[in-house]
């Protein structure tokens, strides 16, 4: 059990440098939370990622049976979340999972009821929603300055270089739709009421590997999403809400620095304006509320429902993608500029 006058201690199942690059350094900023563990298959390695941390070396099986760790932060290859996540419920922890939380709706159905099952919270790692910048935004959609909201446009693609070679495995759900689409996807979810009705789109692949995929869904109330996301392109990180009247623009929408201030663009019939919001660090929040809620004992259904809710809109993405090779055929290159010349 947690007091209220602890903090939750988190074991780090898997050394990626995405979690030390930015999960362990909000870890250490936050005072609701303590490092009580690290596992690894390589335990050697865990002092080359973490060389300045102070606690324990353990193994992935020895951190699930460690009476000393509340909750468990994922951060393996995708094809293993589903697998781990499973076993940390099972030993009673609390979890934190890097997106995509599973593969498929099938995936993450299992994750949630295991985890309701238990009482125990399951977070999919949408850290960036914890950001204020989105909250503000919210507030000027709900003043009616923009109207009715319609359309959220979307983009969130950068260059190869910037990521982790297991990222660019075919193998076990990589590739840009897994490791980005719940970006924009989750951005809609947020902004456009009722769930994706239908969707369409194109996969651009490179051997067997999306590298880049370009979609439009159509949400209820006649509300749409249009997205792209792509990892061989300049960096770009937004997204717009656009209403009747007028729209919202955010810049480094999903990953800003968390010494980076943020800014937001209004612009309407009668003049833009902009916003600035304070720095902050989006990882070191998303602690914060995750803590709050295991240690005030919180219900945590609005959780189980963001990951149902969110895996269902993915399939249905990804359903509706049509994949394109580089590899066109001349014959095809050629039907399809006849066509455009008859237009």
């Amino acid at each position: 059990m947690i007091s209220a006058v602890d903090k939750v201690r988190i074991g780090i199942l898997g050394c990626s440098e995405f979690a030390g690059r930015r999960f362990l350094p909000a870890l250490f900023k936050t005072e609701t939370a303590v490092l009580a563990a690290v596992a690894n298959k390589d335990l050697n390695t865990i002092q080359r990622f973490f060389p300045n941390t102070d606690c324990d070396a353990v193994s992935y099986e020895d951190l699930m049976t460690r009476k000393d760790v509340d909750l468990v932060y994922v951060s393996l290859p995708n094809y293993l979340h589903e697998r781990w996540v499973l076993r940390a419920l099972e030993s009673g922890k609390h979890v934190i999972c890097e997106k995509p939380l599973g593969l498929s709706y099938g995936s993450v159905c299992r994750l949630v009821d295991g985890a309701e099952q238990r009482h125990l919270l399951l977070y999919g790692g949408m850290m960036h929603l914890h950001h204020p910048q989105h909250a503000m935004v919210k507030s000027i959609v709900a003043s009616g300055r923009i109207g009715n909201v319609r359309l959220l446009r979307a983009g969130f693609g950068y260059s190869p270089r910037r990521l982790e070679k297991i990222r660019l495995r075919p193998e076990g759900g990589k590739g840009v739709f897994f490791e980005v689409v719940r970006y924009p996807l989750s951005m809609a979810t947020l902004f456009l009421e009722g769930d994706v009705v239908s969707s369409t789109g194109y996969a651009l692949s490179k051997a067997g590997m999306p590298e880049g995929i370009h979609g439009y869904a159509l949400f209820g109330k006649n509300e749409a999403l249009d997205f792209s996301i792509s990892f061989t392109q300049q960096y770009e990180s937004f997204y717009e809400v656009v209403g009747e009247k007028g729209k919202v623009r955010v810049e480094r929408a999903f990953a800003p620095e968390p010494d980076q201030e943020s800014l937001i663009r209004i612009m309407l019939n009668a003049g833009n304006s902009t916003v600035m919001v304070p720095a902050a660090d989006q990882f070191a929040l998303m602690l914060d509320s995750v803590c709050e809620a295991i240690v005030s004992g919180r219900d945590h259904g609005s959780h189980y429902e963001q990951a149902r809710r969110l895996a269902l809109a993915a399939d249905l993405l990804k359903a509706g993608c049509h994949e394109v090779s580089e590899d066109i055929a001349p014959e095809q290159g050629r039907a399809s500029a006849k066509i455009r010349a008859a237009r």
